[in-house]
């Protein structure tokens, strides 16, 4: 008698390599004629090195030997992301986090008046 295994497979055998995912993602292409069909692109650093190219010419150099090839262009890191620190506070305005305003907060009006528990003391009866 033919056990049936505790856990199924998710995927049958050689129905995972045909698949191609839509969305963007990290892929691992493994051999150079399938790296060399996917599209070029550039990093910070590889800006400066392509920064003298003409348009036409730099689209040829990143369609033959750009270092940086992904189906999927990823997005660029945000500006002071790997600053480790907490930035001053100067440095916050700077940047724009915070913003000064030089009016001050109204104040806080109350919607019902204070009830009076007693007189003042001015205003007490003399016995």
């Amino acid at each position: 008698m033919k056990q049936k295994p505790f856990v199924e497979t998710y995927f049958k055998s050689g129905e995972r390599t045909n698949l191609v995912l839509d969305f963007p993602h990290i892929e691992v292409v493994r051999k150079k004629e399938e790296r060399r069909k996917l599209t070029g692109h550039t990093c910070k650093e590889c800006e400066i090195y392509y920064a003298g190219l003409p348009e036409e010419e730099r689209k040829k150099k990143l369609a033959t030997c750009s270092r940086h090839r992904s189906r999927y262009i990823p997005p660029e890191t945000p500006e002071n992301f790997w600053e480790v620190g907490f930035p001053s506070t100067q440095m916050c305005v700077e940047r724009g986090y915070i913003k000064e305003e030089f009016a001050p907060c109204p104040r806080p009006k109350r919607r019902q008046p204070y009830n009076v528990m007693f007189s003042p003391k001015g205003k007490e009866q003399k016995t």
